[in-house]
């Protein structure tokens, strides 16, 4: 019975044993290829405990280096040992007994220590210390629990300031090396790099696998930083968050993201390509402003938001792309406006076109839209427009031409800022506002022609340029005094009323006037000459139709303010052609049941090729003269009128004869058609060439054409009979026909 009992009793002891003794270890962090030590703990309650036997269960990669482990200074037998056998794949048996059975000292601290290295493409894992058992001097069995501890992999950093900023901020173990899970660990990076120049690449980022988001201005100022890779999961960059990393040359933006927030890639001037992913739906404000290299953005399906500015100073970018569109539109040549076309968001400024007409369906002008568009020389604006924003079209040195249309009410703060090409601007009756610098730096400007007729009140820098003294204003007529007293206005250097008739402002008004619109037309202007005085007729373009209005004034038949009129529909049966001759010479013509007193062309050749002369039909002339110029290779442009105000003879045949010399006949247009009546109406025609509807019919006795009273010889003679037509060119109601 006391055997038994005293059995018992070594039995509950060897089980209490087991609940009080453990083995333990602290998690390591290693580097890919590395290797360190661990050390192997052990609190017992036995003192006679002589050797051991535990296997050692390693994640994948992770090996054990025999040479570097040892036996703690607890055992204090010279000859024992320990050994390290292979029980699998990752699997290690180790065991160590003092055959003099001699104890391990104390009753808590190291046991033994490990060496692990790990392989290059190791993940780390957990570690697992199972089927411990230790022996007596007793030869008694003391079992323990399985222990466990981690193995961290060390994150390997390419740059070692990063690394040094990461280990001082969330080393938590104090190892000296940032490891994987304590990365993942980290929910806020907050502004550690922010302004920090010597860092230079971060693509380890992506390890933060706890970060949700890019916060504001983490890396903002970060100059040096040619690289970075946001970890997945992160769903907001925040703004400014890489603001003015002027080294960063590509960024990733993974699946996640949703938003990008304003500023957020502001000024990286070497970014020279981004990919935004499906996942966006908002972009903010200037969020790739001065990201001068950029050349292509497409903007996907998913994007509902885009801020004011976000491409604006991309001065390399020629496209924009928009997957779907069902929230944004790109036009053919690459402008990105809302759905409906009602408001133009972003003009690629990396674009080489010279001029540019907006759609007549915008009603807006977003701010920015065309900042730094500095090849174009010439912007269209319809009337349609209402607005047009914020520095709108800052920066666009190439501008020199600008006519802002009645219907505009408002012209944002610094719409037109830098435009230092521009030499006048007109701004229209309608407009009620004009913000702060709007013309500032604009330093080519001398001239103002203003449609309001009481001054607006402006901060006086709304116009800033050096030259203002030196600049004449423009306004409407009866509104020179008011401006000649109001605040800043006063400052120009000539106020002078529109229209006015004394185009050359010589104190007379006479035929001089006429005549000087008429070389103004043709461009060759004279020095006098001042074209916002010499729209007589209000419709916003000086042409011939504005000398006839001045010639009804000189003889006594005023007719100020005729509206523009150019209507294609209404004219009926009247026909404009261009024909061939048989000396190789043009012939303009026309049917026509109405008088016209002037006509004004462009003609179009090959710019190899020239015309020797223009010549108006002497059986139509009626006191009329011809004023023509060469403006430019290949363009020529031309005036017809009478000082008198007298109409073309008759309604049909040639007006005028082009002479050519060596000029491919089918490369010619004629286009820019005006024909003005006796009281200013201006009719517009199509553009007319030569084709096979206009060309050489044969006219024989059978023809309908033969019979026609409306057959001319190419001298604009009247043919009086048909049935004496002799061999030659004819024309027969506008139309070209040859006798055989």
């Amino acid at each position: 019975m006391k055997k038994i009992i005293a059995i018992a009793c070594m039995a509950w002891l060897a089980l209490a044993g087991a609940w009080a003794d453990n083995i333990s270890a602290e998690n390591i962090t290693l580097q890919a290829g590395g290797t360190k030590t661990v050390d192997i703990s052990l609190t017992n309650t036995e003192t006679n405990l002589v050797g051991f036997q535990m296997d050692l269960t390693l994640p994948d990669g992770i090996s054990i280096n025999k040479s570097g482990c040892s036996l703690s200074s607890r055992f204090s037998d010279p000859d024992q040992t320990l050994t390290i056998g292979k029980q699998g794949d990752n699997v290690y048996r180790l065991t160590s007994t003092s055959y003099a059975l001699t104890p391990i000292s104390g009753t808590s601290g190291t046991l033994l220590t490990l060496s692990l290295t790990a392989s290059g493409n190791s993940a780390g894992g957990t570690a697992t210390l199972s089927n411990i058992r230790f022996v007596t001097s007793n030869s008694e069995r003391v079992t323990m629990s399985d222990a466990s501890f981690n193995i961290n992999m060390a994150i390997s950093f390419a740059d070692a300031n990063v690394k040094a900023l990461c280990v001082q901020n969330w080393d938590t173990d104090g190892d000296g090396e940032l490891s994987e899970d304590e990365a993942a660990a980290v929910t806020d990076l907050g502004t550690v790099f922010k302004g920090n120049t010597t860092i230079t690449s971060f693509d380890e980022l992506q390890y933060f696998t706890g970060l949700t988001s890019i916060g504001n201005e983490a890396f903002k100022g970060c100059t040096g930083l040619t690289s970075v890779t946001i970890p997945e999961g992160v769903t907001s960059i925040g703004e400014s968050a890489l603001r003015e990393c002027s080294g960063l040359t590509s960024i990733n933006i993974p699946e996640s993201v949703t938003s990008i927030g304003k500023w957020a890639f502001f000024q990286c001037s070497k970014l020279t390509s981004v990919t935004i992913p499906n996942s966006v739906k908002s972009i903010g404000l200037s969020a790739f402003y001065l990201c001068s290299k950029l050349t292509s953005v497409t903007i996907p399906n998913s994007v509902t938001s885009i801020g004011n500015a976000v491409f604006s100073h991309c001065l390399s970018l020629t496209s924009i792309t928009v997957e779907n569109g069902n929230s944004y539109y790109v036009s053919e040549d690459g402008v990105l406006f809302n759905k409906n076309k009602t408001t133009i968001l972003c003009y690629p400024a990396g674009k080489t076109q010279s001029t540019y007409a907006i759609p007549e369906s915008v009603t807006d002008i977003r701010p920015y839209a065309f900042d730094s568009c500095r090849s174009l020389t010439s912007i269209t604006i319809p009337s349609s427009v209402t607005s047009i924003g914020n520095n709108a079209f800052d920066n666009c040195s190439g501008l020199t031409s600008l006519i802002i249309p009645e219907g505009l009410t408002s012209i944002g703060n610094g719409a037109f800022r830098g435009c230092s090409g521009l030499t006048s601007v007109t701004i229209p009756s309608s407009v009620t506002s004009i913000g702060d610098y709007a013309f500032e730096e604009c330093s080519g400007m001398t001239s103002i022609k203003v449609g309001i007729e009481s001054p607006l009140t402006i901060n006086s820098a709304t116009f800033t340029f050096n030259n203002r003294a030196n600049a004449t204003l423009y306004v409407p007529k009866g509104s020179k005094a008011a401006y000649l007293t109001a605040n800043y206005w006063k400052e120009f250097k000539a106020i002078k009323e529109f229209p006015d008739s004394d185009v050359n402002q010589d104190g007379e008004i006479d035929m001089v006037d006429v005549v000087d619109i008429a070389r103004f037309v043709v461009g060759i202007p004279a020095e006098t000459f001042e074209e916002f005085l010499a729209d007589l007729n209000s419709d916003d373009d000086v042409n011939v139709a504005d000398a006839v209005v001045l010639i009804n004034e000189i003889v006594g038949d005023v007719n100020f303010a005729k509206p523009h009129n150019a209507p294609h529909q209404d004219l009926g049966d009247e026909r404009l052609t261009l024909t061939e001759n048989g000396d190789h010479s043009l012939s303009v013509s026309m049917e026509s049941q109405r008088d016209y007193t002037a006509f004004q062309f462009d003609i179009y050749t090959n710019s190899e090729d020239d015309v020797m002369g223009l010549r108006l039909n002497t059986a139509r002339k009626n006191g009329h003269q011809l004023i023509y110029n060469k403006v430019d290779e290949g363009h020529y442009r031309m005036v017809a009128l009478s000082v008198a105000n007298n109409t073309f003879k008759g309604n049909n045949g040639e007006l005028l004869n082009i002479q050519l010399d060596g000029v491919n006949t089918d490369d010619v247009t004629v286009g820019n058609i005006h024909f003005i009546t006796t009281d200013g109406t201006d009719y517009r025609f199509d553009d007319i060439s030569l084709s096979s509807a206009t060309g050489i019919g044969s006219l024989t006795p059978d023809s309908s054409e033969k019979g026609s009273k409306n057959i001319y010889d190419l001298g604009g003679r009247k043919v009086s009979k048909s049935s004496a037509l002799q061999k030659g060119v004819y024309i027969v109601n506008g139309k070209k026909f040859i006798v055989k």
